[in-house]
């Protein structure tokens, strides 16, 4: 096996709903309960780091975590970041003290994949291994971590008893399972005709399989942009058609149906991008 692909195969990202997009410059407001509230703050010097943001906000209260978002090429502050507090109560003391200093702060709405992130199970040592060769078996996958001790291995299979290059590989504790997903998350495996590099992250909990379900049910409904686009076009094309046939220019042959319809015979937006649920996930229970 060779070292990490330069190229990353990863379940592309779906769009959120027009409804749901987040501008990190324009956050919503929500209340976190006893989860602690993650404060966004706008108006930060370029020289500000994270450093300097966590002395900024750790008089108001206990810090779960700071980031001050910076360029990457310049390495300088983009003018915002984010504090996470353990109390709302003090979340809303710094908000409050930040804006006699000239500064916006509000609640930041939580983005889908933090929510994601915080429905993992921290003790879990089930990793999810993908891109693997279809024609390997459960002991070829074990035998892909020399040196490991592996409790449980479970090649997913299709109807026929395909492989669908996707296991479920149970390590013997959570240091050894992040060891292994930085060692060979990239890796190009040795195996003829086969070019994907090898993906490993932990399995998801059940919770996070329902909210990415939701997330999905949400993407199913195409943005008003989408379909107000899809009806230019529509209408476009009817114009066409009918300028063409008017003038007596030779309408070409993929629209000739067109005029005999008197419409574009596919009047419905495009379909959805895939969901973020893995389909070799979906449906499954955790080990």
């Amino acid at each position: 096996m060779t070292r990490k692909s330069p190229v990353i195969a990863s379940t592309p990202r779906v769009p959120l709903d027009e409804d749901e997009q987040e501008d990190p410059m324009s956050p919503v407001s929500v209340d976190f309960g006893d989860d602690g509230a993650n404060v966004y703050i706008k108006g930060l010097p370029e020289d500000t780091t994270d450093k300097k943001l966590l002395e900024m906000v750790s008089p108001f209260g206990e810090i779960i975590s700071s980031k001050a978002i910076l360029d990457r090429p310049s390495g300088s502050c983009k003018g915002y970041g984010f504090a996470k507090f353990a109390s709302i109560i003090s979340a809303k003391a710094c908000i409050e003290h930040l804006k006699t200093q000239s500064y916006e702060a509000t609640i930041a709405k939580d983005s889908f994949y933090s929510k994601l992130k915080g429905l993992a199970d921290l003790q879990s040592t089930n990793l999810y291994v993908s891109n693997l060769p279809t024609n390997w078996n459960e002991a070829k996958i074990i035998a892909l971590f020399p040196g490991y001790k592996i409790s449980k291995c479970r090649l997913l299979v299709g109807q026929r008893s395909q492989s669908r290059g996707v296991a479920f590989v149970t390590f013997e504790d959570r240091e050894v399972c992040d060891e292994v997903i930085d060692k060979f998350t990239g890796i190009q495996l040795e195996e003829k005709g086969h070019h994907l590099p090898l993906q490993v992250r932990y399995a998801d909990t059940l919770a996070q399989k329902r909210l990415k379900k939701e997330h999905q049910a949400v993407g199913q409904f195409p943005k008003p942009s989408v379909l107000r686009n899809h009806q230019e076009t529509l209408e476009k094309g009817m114009r066409l058609n009918r300028n063409r046939s008017d003038s007596g220019a030779l309408v070409p042959l993929h629209m000739r149906s067109w005029r005999a319809l008197g419409a574009p015979p596919v009047n419905a937006p495009p379909t959805p991008p895939r969901s973020v649920i893995s389909a070799e996930e979906d449906g499954l229970k955790d080990d």
